[in-house]
């Protein structure tokens, strides 16, 4: 199995709980980075808004190459299958790819993040 999240830089410097309960939530976002089937890119505050701007959404590929997309929110969940739609959030993953760091530097920056 492999993960590929992308996530906004936001999110690293946003407290939630604590700044001790973010200092481990990072060294666990970090460990995971360090994993050889995880990629973890952050899109960095300087890219501005983005094609997602607050729609989280999830791709979901299995052995059978059988694609789609999760969207869930405070209310429902939803699984798109129909294929141009999973094509649209696939190209709405590629742009988000392109505006994000790369993982080595996303790791640093995930590292480096002081309270």
């Amino acid at each position: 199995m492999h993960l590929w999240t992308i996530m906004d830089e936001s999110a690293l410097h946003r407290v939630v709980g604590s700044p001790d309960i973010m200092r481990v939530q990072r060294g666990h976002l970090a460990d995971m980075a360090r994993q050889p089937n995880v990629m973890i890119q952050v899109i960095p505050d300087s890219a501005g808004v983005t094609c997602a701007y607050g729609k989280a959404f999830s791709i979901l590929t299995s052995n059978s190459n059988s694609t789609v997309v999760y969207l869930e929110d405070v209310r429902s969940a939803h699984y798109l299958r129909d294929q141009e739609q999973v094509a649209e959030y696939s190209l709405r993953f590629d742009y988000l790819r392109a505006m994000a760091y790369d993982d080595v530097k996303s790791l640093k920056l995930i590292e480096g993040v002081k309270e």
